[in-house]
């Protein structure tokens, strides 16, 4: 989920873009440590935001824009990383007990993992983060 926060923080770094940072963070049921927003319904979203009528219609179009798609497939990219680890933490304990198609699944997903872990650390040079593989 950092991936999909930081791009956050990228394209919403001012206040008159607030609204549209809290908007999909509550859209997409994401919570910060400040805010709850999955306990939000529309309306108490609303309040919270402050949103005219207006503002809400706004937001409901902005859904549609390609900066929206965009930022759906950051979230969707990060989900799909956090898949990849459960799947084959499960698919390991299978492997475990001697399931030849779970052991054939484990070598596939530590070869997916070993070349995310590569482009991840591509993408972090120069910032003094990086992960052994």
């Amino acid at each position: 989920m950092a991936d999909i926060r930081e791009e956050l923080k990228k394209l919403y770094g001012n206040d008159s873009s607030e609204r549209k940072r809290k908007y999909f963070l509550w859209k997409n049921k994401l919570d910060t440590v400040k805010t709850e927003y999955t306990e939000m319904d529309e309306e108490e979203f609303k309040d919270f935001a402050r949103c005219t009528e207006l503002e809400w219609n706004y937001l409901l179009r902005w859904e549609e824009s390609e900066e929206y798609k965009r930022l759906m497939y950051v979230l969707h990219k990060d989900n799909f990383d956090n898949d990849i680890l459960e799947i084959y933490n499960a698919m390991k304990e299978e492997a475990k007990k001697g399931n030849s198609t779970a052991v054939k699944t484990v070598i596939s997903l530590q070869k997916e993992i070993k070349k995310r872990l590569k482009n991840y650390n591509k993408e972090e040079e120069g910032t003094g983060l990086k992960l052994d593989i």
